[in-house]
């Protein structure tokens, strides 16, 4: 690796040389990376690491990148009046398309005259797929800057333009004094850039929400953030999740909160600090008074870590909100917290799931909530708790009085369990959400649900529920139960008896809104019974029935019970081979239901015939359906013309799904014409149809003049150059298209070039697929080029190209 450093530039290693380097067996690349980065930026900070001559034969080297950040929101605010296309771009240079300005500067906070800058190369980094290039925007609206948001609306500006010089971004944060909340979801910052934020917001006393999630900010950055907070009024809310931050950094904060009095939500979530930052931050709570959210999921403070925190716990009085999902707590950590729960008294929400606690921690946790009267939202999902702990809450169930959700997904309860459970739940008069995921449940909850009249939403999805017996005894439950709102009994091998027990339970229930019976094999006389209980319920808003085997027998008493029916309104009936004549006869039902918002028709066998009846409700049904999903059921182009012709008439319809129908050019030409006038469709896929060439040329003269279409699926349509070129020119004149998928499609070099030119003009598109195109070298070149203009497009798909070294490096620096 010293040779990347060779005098001779033509003497050092390839990148893909270095790239087979450091993904052999011989390095720990992220934990080198990570400590390479933490010691560079302890020799910047002492002085000894700043350039002070460049070698002769060298193209560039490093800076800090305070300046830069100085000069591109000097950019920003001294032509804030400037449309979107003069807009700043974390990804792109200031200058040229491929450099940033390098300020020359011995002052970080110095005001920096462009005048003097030299250009030097410097390259950024995509994320960890290559596939999304994130951006930054700046919107000012209301008092917020959001650098998360694609839309760039014009800014008021605050700061006087006296005279040519420029603002660094100190000065900036300084003089706008109502800036409330800053927000940098899709900015790629550095330490450095952190740091110099952290400067910037030492003299601004108006930001109360700031938001640096996932920005590579690293140790040096933290701290400087630590010390900012240390004298800081404002900040109210600092979130720094997913910033390679260790222990370094956790400290150097936890050590702030001793000062701060403001500060009250903090997260932390996925970095790296150990059980040495879960002691310092324990000590913090001890002395802090203000804060009351604090979020260390992912982390790895581990038992001992948990076990500082929990001490602390026994004696803070602010605290209400504490994540520690995922932390590796063991016994011991669990047990400590258990502890403090029984002397806490501010503690509202607590998250030990996925931390292996076992059964003896459990216990301990139940034998804490008999004491607790303040925590109302408790997950210990996935946390191998075992029999005897869920006993154990089982009791405690029956005398607290305050817990109403709690989470025991994925913990192997077995029917003991279960049991002690159901007896809770008849005694228990406060818990409204009960999530039991991924269990082995019995008819033992079930049956308590006759008893219990607080419980609102209940989960037993995917728990084998042992088919007729404990589905039967649901449905006896919901025919007495008067509280349960929300029901999910996804792939629990219900069957048909179960099925029909349900169906009669819907008539006597007046509560149930929500119910989920998907993938549990309820075939025809199941379906037919639900289908006679929507005749007469009145409360179910939505049902979710894929993948039953209903047949199309079932398919037309569904089709008869929507036209009686007048609340329900999603309906999914995906996967069930409903056929040709139901699906007539649900085209019927359309023209008559007035309350069916959303209709999932895909994979059911529906036919010509089936599709054009489908095409003539849609004349009729023209004030409540928004939503049609009519993917894979072979419908063929007779249908989409059908189809194209009613989408000139109706007006309500947003979302239509064609994709695998075989519909063919006429059809997608009829299709485009159709959108040419239709007003109010946001989203069309038309994924895998066979268009072809001459129907993608219509398609793209549709995009000109078509003004309310935001999404367009043409992937696997066969669609080669011209087409490729005609949606190009399109994308140079739409201004509503933000997601555009055209995967696998031949597109070629002239059409990519095309692709990449219409990039450079178009404001709108967010999103674009690209895959698998057959593009050359130089269209993939083009399209990077194209990248470091582009001020809008922020998911960028490009795989199954085969990108060479140069497009590669090209597309990385955009």
């Amino acid at each position: 690796m010293q040779q990347c450093w060779h005098f001779d530039s033509l003497k050092r290693p390839s990148i893909n040389e270095i790239y087979d380097e450091i993904n052999s067996s011989n390095w720990k690349v992220d934990k080198i990376f990570i400590n390479a980065e933490n010691k560079r930026q302890e020799l910047l900070e002492s002085g000894k690491f700043i350039a002070k001559s460049v070698h002769p034969h060298s193209k560039s080297y490093s800076q800090f990148l305070n300046p830069t950040i100085d000069s591109m929101l000097s950019n920003l605010f001294q032509n804030s009046r400037a449309s979107t296309s003069n807009s700043i771009d974390s990804v792109q240079g200031v200058g040229n398309y491929y450099s940033f300005n390098i300020m020359e500067t011995s002052d970080l906070n110095t005001s920096i005259n462009i005048s003097v800058s030299k250009k030097h190369s410097i390259e950024f980094l995509l994320d960890n797929k290559n596939e999304t290039k994130r951006r930054k925007l700046f919107d000012y609206d209301d008092k917020i800057i959001d650098l998360c948001t694609n839309s760039h609306q014009t800014i008021e500006q605050e700061i006087s333009n006296s005279g040519p010089h420029t603002l660094s971004m100190s000065e900036a944060l300084y003089q706008i004094t109502t800036l409330a909340d800053l927000w940098c979801n899709y900015v790629k910052l550095c330490s450095e850039a952190g740091k110099a934020l952290s400067k910037a917001l030492s003299i601004n006393f108006a930001v109360k929400i700031l938001n640096l999630s996932s920005k590579n900010l690293y140790n040096p950055s933290g701290k400087a953030l630590a010390e900012i907070l240390c004298n800081n009024i404002t900040i109210t809310s600092l979130n720094l999740e997913n910033n390679n931050l260790a222990d370094e950094a956790g400290k150097a904060l936890a050590e702030a909160l001793h000062k701060n009095t403001t500060l009250t939500h903090l997260n932390l979530n996925y970095n790296q600090l150990s059980h040495e930052t879960g002691k310092t931050l324990a000590e913090a709570l001890c002395k802090n008074s203000a804060l009351t959210n604090l979020y260390l999921r992912q982390n790895k403070l581990g038992d001992n870590g948990g076990k500082a925190l929990a001490e602390k716990l026994c004696k803070n009085t602010t605290l209400t909100d504490l994540d520690l999902y995922k932390n590796n707590l063991g016994e011991s950590g669990g047990k400590a917290l258990a502890e403090a729960l029984s002397k806490n008294t501010t503690l509202t929400y607590l998250n030990l799931s996925y931390n292996n606690l076992g059964e003896s921690a459990g216990k301990a946790l139940a034998e804490a909530l008999c004491k607790n009267a303040t925590l109302i939202n408790l997950n210990l999902s996935s946390s191998g708790l075992g029999e005897s702990a869920i006993k154990a809450l089982a009791e405690t169930l029956c005398k607290n009085n305050t817990l109403t959700i709690l989470n025991l997904g994925y913990n192997k309860l077995n029917e003991p369990a279960v049991k002690a459970l159901a007896e809770a739940l008849c005694k228990n008069t406060t818990l409204t959400n009960l999530n039991l995921y991924g269990n082995k449940m019995g008819k033992a909850l079930a049956e308590s649900l006759c008893k219990n009249n607080t419980l609102t939403n209940l989960d037993l999805g995917y728990n084998e529920l042992l088919g007729e017996s404990a589905g039967k005894a649901s449905a006896e439950a919901l025919c007495k139960n008067t509280t349960l709102t929300n029901l999910d009994l996804y792939f629990n091998n219900l069957g048909e008896p179960a099925g029909k027990a349900l169906a009669e339970a819907l008539y006597k229930n007046t509560t149930l809104t929500n119910l989920n019976l998907s993938d549990n094999g309820l075939g025809e006389s199941a379906g037919k019974a639900l289908a006679e209980a929507l005749c007469k319920n009145t409360t179910l808003t939505n049902l979710n029935l894929y993948c039953n085997k209903l047949g199309e027998s079932t398919g037309k008493a569904l089709a008869e019970a929507l036209c009686k029916n007048n609340t329900l309104t999603n309906l999914n009936l995906s996967g069930n081979r409903l056929g040709e004549s139901s699906g007539k006869a649900l085209a019927e039902a359309l023209c008559k239901n007035n309350t069916l918002t959303n209709l999932n028709l895909s994979s059911n066998y529906l036919s010509e015939s089936t599709g054009k009846a489908l095409t003539e409700a849609l004349y009729k049904n023209t004030t409540t359906l928004t939503d049609l999903n009519l993917q894979s059921n072979k419908m063929g182009g007779s249908v989409g013309k059908a189809l194209a012709e009613a989408l000139y008439k109706n007006t309500t319809l947003t979302n239509l799904d064609l994709s695998d129908n075989g519909l063919g050019e006429s059809a997608g030409k009829a299709l485009a014409e159709a959108l040419c006038k239709n007003t109010t469709l946001t989203n069309l896929n038309l994924y895998n149809n066979k268009l072809g060439e001459p129907a993608g040329k219509a398609l793209a003269e549709a995009l000109c003049k078509n003004a309310t279409l935001t999404n367009l699926g043409l992937g696997c349509n066969c669609l080669s150059e011209s087409a490729g070129k005609a949606l190009a020119e399109a994308l140079c004149k739409n201004t509503t298209l933000t997601n555009l998928v055209l995967f696998r499609n031949k597109l070629g070099e002239s059409a990519g070039k095309a692709l990449a030119e219409a990039l450079c003009k178009n404001n709108t598109l967010t999103n674009l697929n690209l895959g698998n195109n057959y593009l050359s070298e130089l269209t993939k070149k083009a399209l990077a080029e194209a990248l470091c203009k582009n001020t809008t497009l922020t998911n960028f798909y490009i795989s199954d190209n085969k990108l060479g070294e140069s497009e590669g490096k090209a597309l990385a620096d955009s």
